[in-house]
């Protein structure tokens, strides 16, 4: 049985169409007819029922494409760690991350990392708000997800990972809630909750900066002495930051304080 008679009759499993299992396959249509009629011949019965207008798995050819495809994966993935162990990337990976990037940010990255290197195990470890770098810094870590700007002498900083643009939110209540849009500097004449207060100062000013592009003061308030915002129950399981009793917040990501008692709008003006 031919590897590329099993590669191609799973495309078409999927596809259903042979002009697009060509395309996908970088074959012609020809080639791919030719491919399943081999294989057809060599298991001896149809695998496929095809008409001017459809294709469709037969009884037999949905079980071939269940049993092969797990066949075919256990195949990808061994043949893919013997690669890894070729060129040497194996052992251990040890990633820190910011409290508030739980969740798709680290899973996302350590999913899309296993898949390339299989055979390199990942470990992760939430680092410390007081101390982000410290990890890294000293060799505990090799790699830190964490949020920019980063301003610390002796690192590098990476690929972009996430990006989300800067969004407000707000108790569906105040008087702010109702506008599409708010300024930045709108917000000198209401509390912001800050970032927490032992995080390094150019994380917390990117948040939420001392003052307004025109120079009006930002006030701001700690996690620990203000904010009736309410976050989901679902971020809550994701470690970010309580909100503390601020109505206005600036947070992660939109979905952070998503909820029937919040609401997020967009910020123009801000740096």
């Amino acid at each position: 049985m031919e590897l590329t008679e099993i590669e191609t009759f799973l495309a078409l499993a999927e596809e259903l169409h042979f002009g697009r299992t060509a395309e996908r396959l970088h074959l012609s249509q020809s080639r791919v007819s030719q491919l399943i009629r081999s294989l057809e011949r060599r298991i001896g019965a149809p695998l496929f029922t095809r008409t001017s207008r459809r294709v469709a798995l037969t009884p037999l050819g949905a079980h071939a494409h269940r049993t092969l495809g797990e066949a075919h994966r256990g195949l990808r993935r061994s043949y893919d760690e013997a690669v890894a162990i070729a060129r040497g990337v194996t052992g251990t990976l040890r990633l820190g991350f910011l409290g508030c990037l739980n969740g798709p940010p680290l899973t996302d990255t350590v999913a899309a990392f296993t898949r390339r290197h299989p055979a390199c195990r990942v470990d992760v470890t939430e680092v410390p708000w007081a101390a982000p770098y410290a990890g890294l810094l000293s060799g505990e870590v090799d790699l830190l997800l964490t949020l920019l700007p980063v301003d610390e002498p002796g690192l590098a900083v990476g690929a972009v990972l996430v990006s989300h643009p800067r969004v407000l939110a707000l108790r569906a209540d105040h008087p702010l809630a109702a506008r599409s849009g708010i300024d930045v500097e709108e917000l000198a004449d209401w509390p912001v909750l800050d970032c927490p207060a032992e995080a390094p100062d150019t994380l917390r000013h990117a948040a939420t900066p001392p003052f307004t592009p025109r120079g009006r003061s930002w006030p701001t308030c700690s996690t620990g002495r203000c904010s009736r915002l309410r976050r989901s129950p679902a971020r809550r399981r994701t470690g970010c930051p309580a909100s503390g009793p601020s109505d206005v917040r600036l947070p992660c990501g939109a979905a952070e304080l998503a909820g029937p008692e919040n609401v997020v709008t967009a910020v123009a003006g801000r740096p």
